[in-house]
């Protein structure tokens, strides 16, 4: 049989290489590679620059300054409403007037940013307790307290809704969210003022929108039916210019508590929060890019200059991405976290490239001679397993390839590389760790200097046995076939063990091939070369011999009660009933089996066939059962 390679094949071969030579050289730098990482990690993790990257994207976003939505408006308690109505804390009374003003302006929703947290006089809380009833429950709402007990008096409660007023604070004291984790003190006020929505969980300002934007009216403009509130959802809150509170927005500074809410409304309203996901999902691909980049700078720089042409291009190329984050997607973008993840994977992957810590490393140890260092540092970069020995014999250096093989017994290759005073190996055969073998051929590139480079021949070796097993092996039922059986057979007689064989002949299988066709008939055959190899042990060997015939080797002392016992257990195993997948019948096969036992160690197999063969036949001439139906 000739073997010729197909068209293409030199091509597949050299991208094979070549895969395998970066696969060696990632593996050679696995631990740099994996130190930089988790450098990159903490970095993305900490974020030591979080207040550089926030004040970026601050400036970005909110220089778009987007429309607020028109429906959205702002209702003010200022110091001459104050004045006028009988001043601070504003009277029940004035509140009541203040929500019906609301009601008859046409108000679709109105969030009351103050508490009522007691009731006071049983009129003037009557006559507020009807106003807020004016709105359906889930259209009005009342602010709790500072304290999670502080929630509106139930006089007022059972009419409104109950809204948490807190506002979520970032470490830099500004101000981009609001809502709270716990739900105690009352809903999202922006999540409510956008769909009606009780949720407590925090939600992200969008920058973007002008805020200082939104309408404003008086009390006093309520009241007096001049304020275009129809349809508008509202805030009312107290004029920053006397409230005890403050707000403060990135960029914009000072703010008031009902912008703040109307601008969380308007980004429930946009989805902020699936653009906040958006953009967080491009950070981190954006960081996981600075880091391949960087490892690729690195990698490929040939000159100082040429490094620091690629840096700052590639440097350049991350800020304006970030910023194509905000003003695109319009998310928070992390400019300094990606370009301290590039820098960290750049200086590691130079120190790697320039050997800087072996270099360092061997210097410090002191143990190597000139010629030693000279060779090592050659070597030791190599893809191939490379070890230095020392005077004794024993290992005093392996390369990262080396190390990387874990499961190479190192004794054993230091025992076959000097198997005789002064001689050195040329090849070993070894047993891996994982019971796998394995071989290698042993190169001696310097004279002088005992290092040695291992040459993997396991897989030259593993082609062999796969081309053995395509010409030994049956490819349909997976048994040895004729030329398998044969050598198993001659391989038999020359361990000096005794051994038996049996010869199984399927009965009326051409039957099979006539009633439901030749895929029925090899579905039997699988089967019925399964059920023969589950009753192999492991030294024992089933081959199908051609056609309908098949054949099984066992080793050892066999006598002829225990031949019988099996010869009725293989033709049990055969007569259970096979479903054929290929034609949905059920068929009941059967066979013949005969079998005959070596008469003495180093008995020509021939002749132990013949028998075996004969005695089947007499089987067979005692009774013919055909597979049939079941």
């Amino acid at each position: 049989m000739s073997l010729t390679a197909a068209p293409g094949a030199g091509a597949v071969g050299c991208a094979v290489s070549r895969i395998a030579h970066a696969i060696a050289r990632i593996r050679e730098w696995h631990r740099p590679i994996l130190a930089a990482l988790v450098l990159c990690v903490i970095v993305i993790a900490v974020r030591p620059a979080e207040q550089v990257d926030s004040r970026f994207s601050d400036q970005l976003l909110a220089s778009q300054a987007v429309q607020p939505d028109a429906d959205l408006a702002i209702v003010e308690i200022t110091a001459e409403d104050t004045r006028r109505f009988g001043g601070q804390p504003v009277p029940r009374a004035a509140m009541a007037a203040l929500v019906n003003g609301l009601a008859d302006a046409g108000v679709d929703r109105a969030y009351l940013d103050f508490n009522l947290g007691e009731a006071i006089s049983a009129g003037p809380d009557e006559a507020l307790a009807n106003a807020l009833a004016r709105f359906d429950k889930d259209r009005i709402a009342l602010a709790s307290g500072v304290t999670p007990e502080h929630l509106p008096a139930p006089v007022f409660q059972k009419h409104a809704t109950v809204l948490d007023s807190r506002i979520a604070q970032a470490p830099d004291g500004w101000y981009r969210a609001v809502g709270q984790s716990g739900g105690a003190r009352g809903a999202n006020p922006s999540a409510w003022l956008a769909n009606g929505s009780t949720t407590p969980q925090a939600a992200g300002l969008d920058l973007r929108v002008a805020h200082w934007q939104f309408p404003r009216a008086s009390m006093s403009d309520v009241i007096d039916g001049k304020a275009d509130l129809k349809g508008k959802t509202v805030v009312v809150t107290f004029s920053r210019s006397f409230a005890p509170t403050r707000t403060f927005l990135p960029i914009a500074g000072e703010s008031d508590r009902a912008a703040v809410f109307l601008l969380g409304a308007q980004s429930q309203r946009n989805g902020y929060d699936t653009v906040l996901q958006r953009g967080e999902r491009a950070n981190i691909a954006l960081q996981l890019f600075a880091i391949l980049i960087g490892f690729v700078t690195g990698l490929v720089a040939s000159s100082g200059r040429k490094l620091l042409l690629l840096m700052g291009a590639i440097m350049f190329f991350v800020l304006a991405t970030n910023a194509s984050i905000a003003a695109s997607i319009g998310a928070p973008a992390q400019p300094s976290t990606a370009l301290f993840c590039f820098l960290v994977m750049v200086n590691v992957t130079l120190v790697q490239r320039l050997r800087i810590v072996p270099m360092i490393a061997n210097f410090l140890k002191g143990d190597l001679s000139p010629d030693e260092a000279l060779a090592w540092r050659a070597l030791e970069p190599q893809e191939r397993p490379a070890m230095l020995f020392g005077a004794n014999g024993q290992i005093k250096r392996m390369n990262a390839a080396a190390r990387d093989r874990t499961d190479l017994p190192h004794g054993e290759i230091a025992q076959a590389c000097f198997p005789r005073m002064g001689e050195r190996g040329q090849s070993i055969a070894l047993q891996l760790a994982d019971g796998s073998p394995a071989s290698f051929a042993l190169d001696w590139p310097y004279p002088n200097v005992p290092v040695v480079v291992l040459e993997d021949r396991t897989a030259t070796d593993a082609m062999t046995r796969q081309l053995q097993r395509q010409l030994e092996v049956d490819e349909m039922t997976g048994c040895l076939n004729r030329r398998g059986f044969d050598n198993a057979l001659s391989a038999a007689r020359n361990t000096g063990r005794n051994y038996a064989v049996f010869f199984i002949d399927m009965n009326g299988f051409k039957a099979i091939n006539d009633t439901y066709g030749h895929d029925a008939g090899d579905e039997l055959l699988v089967a019925t070369a399964a059920r023969l190899q589950a009753l192999s042990r492991s030294d024992d060997h089933c081959a199908r011999l051609g056609g309908d015939e098949f054949a099984m080797i066992v080793m050892g002392t066999v006598d002829a009660d225990t031949a019988q016992r099996l010869r009725s257990r293989i033709e049990q195993e055969i007569a259970v009933p096979v479903k054929l997948r290929a034609s949905a019948a059920t068929v009941m096969p059967s066979a013949a089996v005969g079998f005959a036992m070596s008469s003495f160690a180093g008995e020509d197999p021939a002749a132990v066939l013949r028998r075996a063969d004969q005695d089947m036949y007499q089987q067979k001439g005692q009774g013919r059962a055909a597979p049939r139906a079941a």
